[in-house]
């Protein structure tokens, strides 16, 4: 049995991106159900499009961290269901455990290759230059978290410091 560790609330950002995504995919589907339907524009197409968005919006909420265990072998990665469900980050092999600083991992600059960013948080694979590739579970960009072994792991766990003490204890790390 491990010690749980809810995630970071989301940060202001994150929180005012979240409510824009939303409303821009609200938006769309109003559009395509109550404006175009007068006109007779709705059409098997205009279902994808609603289909497309709300799958998005779903996947995006399925694949937040609901929390963090770090148990005697590994750190687990907490999400809705399979096959997001958990995602364990083996202790053995960690050689770096630390805080982020926010201004550590230029955001702007950020590519995901198969993530979503800013709706509900940051999470998936990115890419940074000078960082290379990392997997990220992250609702906070102010409480983040680096694991690194032969990958590298960013979360945002509620309480960091307590958070990488407990992995670097459990780790064996320095």
């Amino acid at each position: 049995m491990g010690i749980a560790y809810p995630p970071a609330p989301m940060d202001k950002t994150t929180v005012r991106m979240t409510i824009m995504s939303l409303a821009i995919a609200l938006g769309a589907v109003v559009a395509i159900l109550f404006i175009m339907r007068p006109f007779g524009i709705l059409c098997a197409e205009s279902a994808v499009v609603v289909a497309t968005v709300a799958a998005i919006i779903v996947r995006t909420w399925l694949t937040r961290p609901l929390g963090y265990e770090v148990s005697e072998d590994s750190v687990r990665v907490r999400r809705w269901c399979w096959p997001f469900g958990v995602v364990n980050i083996p202790l053995s092999g960690l050689h770096e455990v630390r805080e982020v600083l926010p201004d550590g991992l230029p955001f702007r600059r950020m590519w995901r290759i198969w993530a979503a960013g800013r709706c509900f948080g940051y999470f998936g694979t990115f890419w940074l230059r000078g960082f290379g590739f990392f997997w990220m579970s992250c609702t906070n960009r102010d409480k983040m978290v680096l694991l690194r072994n032969r990958r590298k792991f960013i979360l945002s766990p509620a309480s960091p410091g307590e958070f990488v003490d407990e992995v670097k204890r459990r780790a064996g790390i320095a």
